[in-house]
């Protein structure tokens, strides 16, 4: 999946021998010592380590880490094995008899919405089937989430909250 180098391998032999002390250097050993080198995430290592590893590849992209998990979807951020480009994935569990018409609604809904430019905005740019789930792909845009900001600063002031309703309304 392309998660390491190897001069990121070459790096991690020291913490491997360490770690493995005289046991012989499974896979694991290594999967740690990438995960303290911090070269894949914790995310990755668990996805390495489980019975379905090919999960960790969706497409051209390769998953990086779940952010947020709410009932029936899941949204994780990934990067395209090519260019190193992050998105997002947002994984969308349909029924399967649903899946084909729920990816042709969101197409024509993305169709519509590609022209579509506004600072407050993101678009998603295409959606597929995976694994039997709808995947949607959206750009990534740094910056900590409305989430984020509301865990690490409590509530807003009222300023702040009649501006945030300016910009959904828009």
């Amino acid at each position: 999946y392309a998660l390491a180098t190897p001069a990121d391998v070459r790096r991690c032999r020291r913490q491997v021998r360490r770690l493995a002390h005289d046991l012989p250097t499974f896979d694991s050993v290594w999967i740690d010592a990438l995960t303290q080198a911090r070269v894949i995430t914790p995310f990755q290592a668990r996805l390495l380590e489980s019975e379905h590893p090919e999960r960790l590849q969706v497409g051209p992209c390769v998953l990086v880490d779940e952010w947020e998990r709410d009932g029936p979807w899941r949204l994780r951020l990934a990067k395209h094995r090519s260019g190193g480009q992050r998105c997002l994935l947002t994984f969308v569990d349909v029924p399967s008899s649903e899946l084909p018409k729920a990816l042709l609604r969101v197409r024509e809904t993305i169709s519509r919405l590609r022209n579509l430019l506004h600072p407050s905005v993101i678009v998603p740019q295409g959606c597929d089937e995976s694994d039997g789930r709808l995947v949607v792909v959206s750009p990534y845009v740094t910056g900590p989430t409305l989430k984020q900001l509301l865990v690490r600063r409590g509530r807003f002031p009222i300023p702040v909250v009649t501006d945030i309703a300016d910009q959904l309304f828009d």
